[in-house]
Formats: C-alpha cells, structure tokens, sequence
C-alpha cells in the first residue's frame, strides 16, 4: 500500500511539472463600466430627471467651465461634448436631478468627476445621495462642503470622486444630485460611471498622478520566483508576489509579470493597462526657512532681507502665480520666489497653482510678520495642534520631571537673518506639580560649542516652581523668564531649561513638564537634554553630557521673544557730495542730475519708505514724515548714496 502511495504521488508530481507555470495577474483598481452618464447630449440627460424650482439657475448642459483658465471635461475624456452644469444665483435653489433605476453589482464603485470652489458652498451645497428603490431609504454619499472641509480644498478645479458602494450590492437604487441654496458656486458634474471589479483580459486601469495600483499575482503552478516591470511606475522592478506600485507621470503604460518554477519561466504583458492622469494640482505655500515660526504668526523676518518662499503644492503644477504685500515684488510667476519685506508689518500671501488639469489657490492671511518683536519657536502651524504632554510612563515626563537622569533641557534655534536681541523667554508649562514649591527654575540663552552642543551662557532668568503659569487649552498661557538687560543674538543659540525637580518621595510626586510636540521618523528634532554618565555597572560618575533628541523626534513649546535690531540695507557709506553722488535735496525736492535705474529711500532703521524703477530727474518728498532718512540710487549696479534731513 505503501508503494502504491509513494507511486501515486510520484505520478502526480510528474503530472503537475509537466503542467508548467503560467503567468497571469490583476489590479484592484482594474474596473469595468457598467452603467455612464456624460450628460453629451440632450437626448443622454433626459434619462434623467429634473425637479426644479429655480428655473433660471437650475441643471442644463455647458460645454465649458465660465471661470477663465480652467479646462473642460476632454482633459479626461476627449470625446465629452458637455457636462451638467448649475450655476449659482441670488435666488433660491433647490434643483435635484434623479437617475433611472439602477441595479448594483458585486464588487461596484461609483466614480464622477465635479469642477467647482469649496469657499461658498456653505451658502449653497451639493450632495450625491443614494436611494434604494425597495425601502425608499436614502443615504447621503457625499457633501461637498463637508469634503472641501476636510480636504482643505478650495478650488476652483476638477475632483474624481470614487464611491463604494459595496452594501448596495443586488439592489436596485437611483441616484440624486441635489444644489441647495442662494449665492453659491458654480458646480459641474461629468462622467458618471457604475463599474465593478475586472480581471478579464480587456480590463484596464484609470488614475490619476501620483496613485498607486495593488497588483494580485493570479498565476498558475509552482510557482518560486516572481518578476514584475512597470514601465513609468515607482519601483520600476519588483520580485514581490503581490507588489504595490505609484504612477506619478501622466500616460499609458504595459505591466509585464515573468514567473518561474525553477525549471520554467511563462511571461504574461498586459499592454496599455495602466491609464495614468494629469489632476489639478493642490497648492500649498512652503514658508521662508530663513525666517522663524511663532505661535502668534505662521513667519517672522527681517525687513530688507532676501527670503525665499516654496511651492510645495501636489499634483504637478506647471505654472505658479503669487501675490505678495509689504515686499519689493507684488507678484511672481517663479515656482520659488525670493522676496524682500520693505516695511515692517503684518502681510498676507497667495499661491495659485496651475496644470492643464486645472488651478488650486492657498491662501495665507495676516501670516508674515516682517521686522519688529515676536515669540519664536520650531513648530509649524500644522503642527501646533499636536502639541501635548509627553509621559515616559513610570519614569516621569519629556521635557520635565524624570527618572532618567536628564536634569537640563534645551531648545536649539538656528542663526537669525540679521542680529538681534531677546529680552525674554516664554515657556508653556503643561504641568507644575511640585513637592517643593520654592524650587528654581533657570532658563538661560547659550551658544553653540565646538560640538554644536550648549555652550557659553550669555545670560540667565529664574522663578521658583509656584510662579510657573499653568498652560491649559482654556488658558493658553506661558510663562515668562524675563532678563535684566536684553541679550544680543547674531548666531545659533539654545534656550537651556534647569532646575526642574526630577525625585519623588513618600510626601508626593514632582509633576513638572513642558509642552512639546512628537513627531514621526521622518520629522525633524531641535530638543537636547543633559544626561547623567554612567560606568560600567550603571551607577553615575557625577559628570554629565548633552544628547539631541534624534531617537525621538521633539521640539518643545519654548519662545524666545526675538527683536530685529538691525537690518542691512547695503549701504556702506553716506556722502552729501552731489558731485559724487547725482543727488541733491533742497528740503522737498530730490534732484537726479543722472539717470538711474532704481531709486530707494530707507529710514535710518533701515526701513524702506519709497522705492521706484527709472526714476524721473524730479521728486518730491513732501508726503515723508520729518526725519533723517538714506537715499540710495542704482546706476548700472553702482550704488549712489545720499544721506538727508526732512524737516
């Protein structure tokens, strides 16, 4: 009986070998339309139906978007003639267009694509809702204005929306768009597709820049090896069984899958399966890193100092249009722009994005400060909402009261644009339980040593423990080390924290901490604390040695209350000779003996009041305030300084 298994098997071993391998695979994303609607014809919308009660403003067709510079639907679909269109009106809305019936298969999404502007939809919003035609049940599948919340999005734009629609499968449902409202947005619908889950051979896959697609290996036989090759995809090679891939690059791309048994190999191309399209970008304004964040402004610089902005939108954008205030340029069409703030003040700042997809704008308002005084630290807007109270469980908090040795802490910031001076600190206690209330705590500004570590003290603040304001989210507060004469900062320096009790006994428990912020890996760390060294057998030597924080990634909620005291306006020298200088004032008048490309007139602080390119040969400056002020003209890059008294 034994042999005859041990035979048996044999044969089927053969039997499965000489089946080979074969080579086969799909993608999740891979869908079959069962059910469209493009609203290309009058004859095509009509299968829908129409309630309206505003008739002026209410669902018709349009071949194009009214906003100028945004594309129509043949971005997507080169064969669209029209797309569903409502426009918005002062007068009241509420226009519903309804499907016919509909029955949904296994494994289906709907997917559409809508093009409008999220900032008024609270005036006027949109819905898609489902309904199920044997309960007359209906269900809210998406709110416009809620999304728009949510994504941050403003547009105006094209979205694809894809919608499970998994729970509805074998039931028969129709679907609504509803607009209801005055005084809202303009919205267009297209593209309305049903489509299930396809692994058949004329299946194919339709995203946008930057998705990714999950690859199902469905190949047959033993199979020991795998290669895979995305053209235009990231990775571009994968020995993965079921390999996940992104499409950042527009186009039409093949998938090739090459298996193995060791003995054989089969290869299977699908060609033209990955369909990739260009979306409209998402724009997102990357602040100056010359300049510091503050928990008051999103940016703090200096006047009349080069800083650079960022594009960081997504989606690929082509072209870039910003708007500035306060700076030598209103405007710029540079993917990073570098600016100079002119004057001191408060000032907005706007990024439009654009692609043949369509445009996205961010929006910064009152979010620069230029020149002046404000708290500074190393934590981004974004980012503010996060910050919290980091325990270490057993062993006490991070920054603050410990077990582990750590008896300073310290907040590194880097070199300000222009010298400066802080004249105190503000730290946000999250916590300040203490066994001994009358405990210091002793902030102090350092350099940076040779190691880049805290290093010489340039001056020192204390309170005792019950002095510290407590930070609660109903009670914002910091508390503020104050220095007796304010200290001059021209390079790197750390805020230092000491003096936090770090012991517990049976009379209580020291609960000191302050607020911080934990990021992820990829995040970056300016917390250092001082650790206390240990020998061999874990007990300490009484030295101690400073540690950044790059195991965890932290910034604490420190702020020193930076001023600019200085602002280089690059002038070297003054002269009141017009013979040198092509310029002469009489006390109103500014005289141009020679011709120059730019003019600029700065106060003493180094503050610009007037700037003007190719300036005529006379110019009043009646409108100045009285005061001493620098004049400085540019002649083929030659600078002309004048020094002058307005009275």
């Amino acid at each position: 009986m034994r042999k005859l298994l041990l035979s048996l098997m044999s044969l089927f071993s053969l039997c499965s070998f000489a089946q080979g391998v074969k080579a086969s695979f799909m993608a999740d994303e891979a869908v079959k339309p069962y059910y469209q609607m493009g609203w290309d014809s009058v004859e095509e919308a009509n299968t829908w139906k129409y309630l309206r009660v505003n008739s002026s403003a209410t669902w018709t067709l349009i071949a194009k978007p009214r906003v100028k510079g945004l594309p129509d639907f043949t971005a997507f679909d080169p064969k669209s003639k029209y797309s569903l269109f409502i426009p918005d009106s002062n007068g009241n809305q509420n226009e519903t267009t309804i499907s016919p019936e509909i029955e949904i298969l296994p494994n289906s999404k709907c997917q559409f694509y809508s093009c409008f502007s999220g900032i008024f939809l609270f005036s006027a919003r949109w819905t898609l809702s489902i309904i199920d035609v044997a309960s007359s049940e209906s269900k809210t599948l998406l709110d416009a204005f809620m999304w728009a919340q949510e994504m941050r999005y403003d547009g105006p734009n094209w979205q694809k929306f894809d919608i499970d629609l998994s729970e509805y499968a074998g039931k028969k449902v129709r679907f609504s768009f509803n607009y209801k409202g005055t005084q809202g947005e303009d919205v267009l619908i297209d593209g309305f597709k049903l489509m299930q889950t396809d692994s058949s051979e004329t299946s194919s896959v339709t995203i946008n820049e930057g998705e990714k697609v999950h690859f199902q290996n469905t190949s047959e036989g033993n199979i020991q090896s795998y290669k895979w090759t995305f053209t235009g995809g990231t990775p571009s090679e994968s020995t993965d069984k079921n390999p996940t891939v992104r499409y950042d690059q527009a186009g039409t791309y093949p998938v090739t899958l090459t298996v193995s048994d060791g003995k054989s190999t089969n290869t299977y191309t699908r060609k033209e399966y990955i369909h990739v399209i260009t979306v409209a970008p998402k724009a997102w304004i990357g602040l100056p890193e010359e300049g510091y964040q503050s928990p008051y402004t999103a940016c703090f610089v200096p006047t009349d100092v080069p800083v650079q902005f960022k594009d960081l939108s997504e989606g690929r954008p082509t072209e870039w249009n910003w708007t500035f205030n306060g700076t030598n340029i209103e405007s710029s069409t540079e993917q990073n722009p570098v600016v100079k703030y002119i004057k001191q003040g408060v000032f907005s700042v706007a990024l439009r994005s654009f692609n043949s997809a369509g445009v996205n704008t961010d929006i910064l308002q009152k979010a620069i400060q230029a020149g002046g005084e404000q708290y500074v630290w190393n934590i981004s807007p974004d980012e503010s909402e996060n910050l919290k109270k980091i325990a270490l469980g057993y062993y006490g908090n991070y920054a603050g009261s410990n077990f582990l040795g750590m008896r300073k802490f310290a907040e590194h910031f880097h070199q300000p644009l222009v010298k400066s001076t802080i004249k105190e600190v503000g730290i946000f206690f999250v916590s300040t339980t203490s066994i001994s209330p009358d405990s210091i705590i002793t902030v102090s500004i350092a350099k940076a040593d040779a190691k880049g570590m805290p290093g010489q003290v340039l001056g020192k603040s204390s309170l005792k423990v019950s002095q510290l304001a407590l930070f609660t989210n109903d009670n914002p507060v910091a508390t503020k080390f104050k220095f007796e004469t304010p200290i001059e900062i021209n390079e790197e320096f750390f805020v230092v924290i000491e003096g936090i009790p770090g012991v517990a006994d049976n009379n209580g428990v020291d609960d000191i901490a302050i607020l911080a912020l934990k990021r992820d890996d990829n995040g970056k760390s300016t917390t250092y604390h001082e650790l206390a060294e240990e020998d061999e057998k874990y007990q300490y030597t009484g030295r101690y040695f400073w540690y950044k924080s790059d195991d965890t990634k932290v910034s604490l909620g420190v702020c020193p209350l930076l001023t600019y005291t200085s602002v280089p306006t690059g002038i070297k020298a003054v002269t009141t000779d017009a013979s040198t200088t092509g310029l002469r004032f009489d006390g109103t008048q500014l005289y141009l003996d020679k011709q120059f490309d730019r003019l600029d007139v700065y106060t003493l602080s180094g503050n610009s009041v007037l700037s003007i390119s190719n300036p005529n040969a006379r110019l009043s400056l009646q409108a100045l305030p009285a005061g001493m002020y620098i004049v400085r003209g540019m002649c083929d890059k030659s600078p002309a300084v004048l020094k002058i008294v307005k009275r």
